[in-house]
């Protein structure tokens, strides 16, 4: 059925009757523990539709999976398995389905470079060039989780694990999930992680330290109580479950000795010369080989069950992470808002234009009368304008945000208006707005510029 990309995505998630027990906790001793976590507070209903409203006003021919999985009574789980079979079957063909035609969310292996990880989920680009292993390159990797609280885990490590009376057992339990999909950030450098479980979406951002490598001894994790509580020191509980985990800053306890040696300001020359291979034990080192170092975190919680306050839906948060990551996905110290308007309109050296019209509207396939700018209307240097296929050479242009110049037709004049002109996500026409509606993939070849104070005019 087609409706617009918003519209599918925006449809409610799978009811789901969840029993048995939580997903077994996983554990790596590479993990590291998660410094600092904070709301993720402009990513909103509103920032990513009027970020991408272009994109979302498509229309595609798509017929959701969840009433059909809904009906055939799939939907009772006992394991974090069963919720993924639901995710791969209706989640992840809604997202995939309703991205531009290169790029996806399928299976974490898909995208899984690196053979010490193995994320349940990865978004990538297959018009991108291929990473390691001839995997397509990672945009996003999450994973999933069954029956866990995020809300806990949240306030667990908000209020530090040194304060909780919880047990070592159930700290771990509640902390994993954020440790592992950082790590994996950390691994892949992509600045976007999720976790899913059937309680919520978390869409996870990572920040870089001050320090892009650390040569100071590693922070490690300390679980115990301060001096001036009462409550029993969990340390040597939490000991005998994990040993010390440290703070993650290069590829191995080799490099990391190496570059402990060697002062800050070394490390920085090496890294900016490409040298980083000669000051380590190893010659085969180079500076993309150190792993981010990751000092804080931002989130965004999006129900499952239903829709967000402010409108905000699984799978409308799951399709704007993967296409925030292709912009730009390496992690940074601080990132751009999400509130201004996308980068990637298209761009053309126009000023404003407006001549009033005595006529209102404009009739369809109606011939256009001449008209030369008179000398009070602000002339463009270059003026985009629509024209019929048989007159028209494609403009060529780049991205960037700027206003171009549209006509619109009367019968008797021309009536000039300002709009953006967006690539399609197929990148084979122009997505643009015009009198409050959306105009999806104009064909390319009907668009043409028009260079100097030459009128300026389309028919249809």
């Amino acid at each position: 059925m087609s409706k617009t990309v918003y519209k599918h995505l925006t449809q409610p998630n799978v009811i789901l009757d969840c029993r048995g027990t939580s997903s077994v906790p996983t554990y790596n001793a590479a993990w590291s523990f998660v410094e600092n976590i904070y709301p993720w507070s402009d990513f909103t209903h509103q920032n990513i539709v009027e970020r991408y409203a272009s994109e979302l006003a498509e229309e595609r021919d798509f017929i959701s999976p969840v009433p059909e999985y809904q009906d055939a009574n799939l939907s009772t789980l006992y394991s974090e398995r069963g919720f993924s079979d639901v995710l791969a079957a209706t989640n992840m063909v809604i997202v995939s389905a309703n991205l531009p035609k290169s790029q996806f969310i399928a299976d974490g292996s898909r995208t899984c470079e690196a053979t010490d990880i193995f994320p349940d989920w990865g978004a990538g680009d297959d018009s991108k060039p291929p990473g390691q292993r001839k995997r397509t390159k990672a945009l996003v990797c999450g994973d999933t989780k069954y029956l866990w609280s995020h809300e806990d885990a949240i306030k667990l490590l908000q209020m530090g694990p040194a304060n909780s009376t919880l047990n070592a057992k159930d700290k771990m339990s509640l902390m994993n999930p954020f440790e592992q999909v950082q790590y994996y950030g950390a691994i892949n450098k992509t600045s976007i992680v999720f976790i899913i479980s059937n309680e919520a979406l978390v869409v996870i951002r990572l920040f870089l330290a001050p320090e892009a490598i650390r040569t100071s001894p590693r922070k490690l994790r300390s679980l115990a109580k301060p001096a001036s509580q009462n409550s029993p020191s969990v340390t040597s509980e939490i000991s005998s479950i994990i040993p010390r985990r440290q703070r993650i800053s290069s590829i191995s306890s080799d490099i990391v000795g190496s570059v402990s040696e060697m002062s800050i300001d070394e490390v920085s020359m090496s890294m900016s010369t490409g040298q980083v291979s000669s000051s380590t034990n190893d010659p085969s080192v180079k500076p993309t080989d150190f792993i981010p170092d990751i000092n804080a975190m931002e989130y965004a919680i999006i129900p499952w069950a239903r829709a967000r306050a402010d409108g905000l839906t699984v799978n409308l948060a799951l399709w704007a992470a993967i296409r925030l990551a292709r912009e730009n996905n390496t992690i940074q110290k601080y990132y751009d808002p999400l509130t201004p308007g996308p980068a990637h309109t298209i761009e053309v050296n126009s000023g404003n234009i407006s001549i009033p019209s005595t006529t209102q509207g404009r009739d369809k396939g109606k011939g256009v009368e001449k008209r030369t700018p008179i000398a009070t209307d602000p002339v463009p240097k270059t003026t985009v304008a629509k024209t019929t296929a048989a007159n028209t050479t494609a403009a060529k242009t780049t991205a960037a945000k700027t206003t171009a110049a549209k006509t619109t037709v009367a019968t008797t004049n021309i009536q000039y208006c300002d709009v953006k002109l967006f690539p399609s996500s197929d990148n084979t026409g122009y997505n643009y707005r015009l009198n409050g509606e959306w105009v999806t993939n104009d064909p390319q070849k009907s668009w043409t510029v028009a260079q100097g104070p030459t009128e300026v005019r389309y028919s249809t």
